[in-house]
């Protein structure tokens, strides 16, 4: 959880929900074409911090920047809010994507496999004459993947469930009753948890939506920048602050640190 504890420095909840609030429907209302090839940078926390070293210095050059029409004091007010959006909806992100829906399907299945191996071992001791039901056991143990270890589980009870004076002679039929009764409560836990692989799941909106909030972020930090450029063009040093696209400046703050060259050399 180190990725969502570092997100969570300086998070002010009710601030980032109203900013995700405000710009959630700009956000959907973006066409296909403006997300073609899009694709959100994995560094939440560079590109948030990326973001606010912008905004502080827009702020600081404010009096300027707003000289341009591309750039107004809303416009630096617009960023400020989209970050926190992003930021908001990069939480969401990150917390759907826990690991403890797949540790719970995991432990289902770990489970009703148990279920399913005893069930199996009855049947050879109550029934090992029996043609038909051994015909059910074979048919049975071709089973493969979550929905066949769902839907044995079902079966078995509904063998078992009718015959369980028939079994007392051979097992205790108290224990036996709890076997079925935890495979008849599992067994659809574990479609649900599974089904959800395949579906469009509440998560997979969550990371829809933080990469329009991206594009819209991404967009309002290169308009900044460029302007930034294009006033301080005469001012190099000052320029530089403004040099790079959220995705340029995003490169540089991932390069690895360069090798000494006398390092270099001794190799």
């Amino acid at each position: 959880m180190k990725r969502q504890d570092n997100l969570l420095n300086d998070y002010d909840r009710a601030s980032a929900e109203q900013a995700y609030a405000s710009y959630k429907a700009t956000a959907e209302a973006l066409p296909a074409e403006k997300l073609e090839g899009q694709y959100v940078l994995q560094g939440v926390v560079t590109v948030l911090d990326l973001v606010w070293l912008l905004i502080k210095q827009a702020k600081a050059d404010e009096r300027e920047l707003v000289t341009m029409p591309a750039i107004t004091a809303q416009s630096i007010e617009e960023i400020t809010q989209l970050r926190l959006a992003y930021w908001h909806a990069s939480l969401e992100v990150e917390m759907s994507q826990s690991e403890s829906k797949r540790k719970r399907a995991q432990e289902l299945m770990r489970k009703l496999r148990t279920i399913r191996r005893r069930l199996f071992g009855a049947i050879d001791v109550i029934w090992p004459d029996d043609e038909a039901m051994q015909d059910r056991l074979t048919a049975l143990k071709k089973g493969q993947g979550h929905a066949d270890l769902a839907s044995d589980i079902v079966a078995l009870v509904a063998l078992y469930r009718p015959r369980l004076k028939e079994t007392a002679a051979w097992l205790h039929t108290a224990p036996l009753e709890a076997l079925l009764d935890e495979g008849s409560r599992l067994a659809p836990e574990l479609l649900e948890a599974r089904n959800e692989e395949g579906q469009t799941t509440e998560a997979e909106k969550k990371i829809e939506m933080q990469r329009r909030l991206f594009a819209l972020l991404e967009d309002a930090y290169n308009e900044i920048a460029a302007t930034g450029a294009y006033v301080f063009r005469r001012d190099p040093q000052h320029a530089e602050n403004y040099a790079h696209t959220l995705r340029s400046a995003y490169a540089r703050a991932h390069q690895p640190t360069p090798t000494p060259t006398g390092v270099q050399n001794a190799t």
